[in-house]
């Protein structure tokens, strides 16, 4: 079968250790169908943490490559490792993507490696894309991570998303551009409800929207592919998995675009 190259995008997850890189992975592994179950790193059931020494570490030691399938186009993630001693592996596969997603603690903010990281996407011109997670944690700040990342990474950086509460009043998230609300249901059936903004986060979803029109992304032919993503939500033990439906222009991972805004989104993935 021959296999549109154009059609196949590669991106890599990268991170301090500890963000939630492999969890994310598993999310996106087990809703596209590549995985049968979600599997999860405390637990030792991480397909891409399956080295003896991973599993007793309960963190990546090395890169895992993993293919699959959403919306008819191919993908393959790279799994990085966040620790330092492991720099060198980060660094060699981010050579095989075509842009990252660069992980941010809601609770620690932008850590050292991040920004070593982050400087390794700068020197290979590779698009970005921000995931916020933990923010179910206790003291998750998405605005003092967002204006962290902002301080650090630049104004670019602009929030396309932002959250429905925070720690165990995390609810769901709200869409920027369109103004909907998705707001996610118990337990690990991933449905969500779609509704309209909670009047409460008017004020706030404002003062975000003003700043960010002259720099958001515009519908461009670059390496992210015009697909949805393959994540939706899962709650389990160790806290709550919550991504988006990518209802705004229904884009994977939305208009991540080479010079121009940066997309921040905010999330519980831990």
């Amino acid at each position: 079968m021959k296999e549109d190259v154009a059609s196949v995008r590669t991106f890599a997850l990268i991170s301090h250790g500890g963000a939630g890189k492999t969890s994310l992975a598993e999310a996106m592994l087990f809703n596209a169908g590549a995985t049968t179950r979600l599997g999860k790193v405390d637990e030792s059931t991480s397909v891409l943490d399956f080295e003896p020494e991973e599993m007793k570490r309960k963190a990546t030691i090395s890169s895992s490559f993993y293919s699959f399938t959403w919306k008819k186009q191919q993908f393959t993630l790279i799994d990085t490792p966040g620790d330092f001693n492991f720099i060198s592996e980060t660094k060699t596969s981010m050579l095989g993507g075509d842009g990252v997603i660069v992980l941010a603690d809601a609770v620690d903010g932008v850590r050292v490696q991040t920004e070593i990281v982050w400087e390794f996407a700068q020197e290979f011109g590779l698009p970005k894309m921000i995931f916020i997670n933990k923010m179910d944690r206790e003291r998750a700040d998405f605005a003092k991570t967002v204006q962290s990342l902002q301080n650090i990474f630049g104004k670019s950086c602009v929030p396309l998303q932002i959250p429905i509460g925070a720690a165990e009043t995390f609810a769901g998230v709200v869409d920027l551009m369109s103004g909907k609300a998705f707001v996610y249901a118990a337990g690990e059936n991933g449905k969500f409800e779609t509704k309209d903004m909670p009047s409460e986060l008017a004020d706030e979803a404002a003062q975000y929207r003003k700043p960010s029109s002259s720099m958001l992304p515009k519908p461009a032919t670059n390496c992210w592919k015009n697909t949805s993503t393959p994540v939706n939500s899962h709650r389990t033990k160790s806290g709550t998995h919550y991504a988006p439906p990518w209802s705004t222009a229904n884009l994977f991972p939305l208009h991540a675009d080479r010079g121009r805004a940066i997309s921040v989104f905010s999330f519980s993935l831990t």
